[in-house]
């Protein structure tokens, strides 16, 4: 979610994840997620962090891990962002599996 340069995602797959995808509003970061992948399980959507969230919901998606690293308290001021994160993070606890791993990056926030 919101991939960035995709280093989880591609730590994911060089350590064996059955299937990778990257969420990310950039044309360029998701190409760039795809000149990185290490395999062919992996797949890109573009788009709003939390339409693509909502649209897997709906899917009923399911992960075994969640990782997410959007920088929401730049653009926004503290409150916006932290209705954000908790939006996003709300979200991603529907998508995690039973026994998946969360792994929030913690945001910054002053």
């Amino acid at each position: 979610m919101c991939s960035a340069r995709s280093a989880w995602g591609a730590r994911a797959a060089k350590d064996g994840a059955g299937e990778v995808i990257c969420v990310d509003s950039s044309r360029s970061a998701l190409e760039f997620a795809v000149e990185t992948a290490p395999n062919s399980l992996w797949s890109n959507r573009k788009g709003d962090a939390f339409d693509v969230l909502e649209a897997l919901v709906e899917e009923r998606a399911r992960f075994d891990m969640w990782s997410s690293t959007p920088a929401f308290a730049k653009p926004r001021r503290t409150c916006e962002a932290l209705a954000a994160y908790k939006r996003l993070n709300q979200l991603a606890l529907r998508l995690l599996a039973d026994d998946g791993i969360w792994c929030p990056a913690p945001a910054r926030i002053t």
